[in-house]
């Protein structure tokens, strides 16, 4: 018989119930700009985290067969500011 069993961590002893969530955010509200501040930057951080792959298929699809060095030179300085963005974030 197996001693660790997977599914022992993942059942709930007791439903969700709505109260405890409510009393956890009186203790929130404290922080609730410094969350909502933390969220949009963890959001804004993704959205720029997608730029470079879209910006390397610009480069790949478009630019490098064309032959337009200053397209390819325009990608990628927004390549290398969509990572300084994502670092800084």
């Amino acid at each position: 018989m197996a001693r660790n069993k997977f599914d022992v961590d993942e059942r709930l002893e007791t439903p969700f119930d709505f109260k405890h969530f409510k009393r956890a955010m009186v203790y929130v509200k404290r922080y609730k700009w410094k969350m909502i501040l933390a969220l949009s930057l963890s959001a804004i951080s993704a959205i720029v985290a997608l730029i470079g792959p879209l910006l390397t298929k610009e480069a790949v699809d478009v630019a490098i067969p064309d032959g337009n060095i200053p397209y390819i030179v325009f990608l990628s300085i927004g390549f290398l500011l969509s990572i300084i963005v994502s670092v800084v974030l």
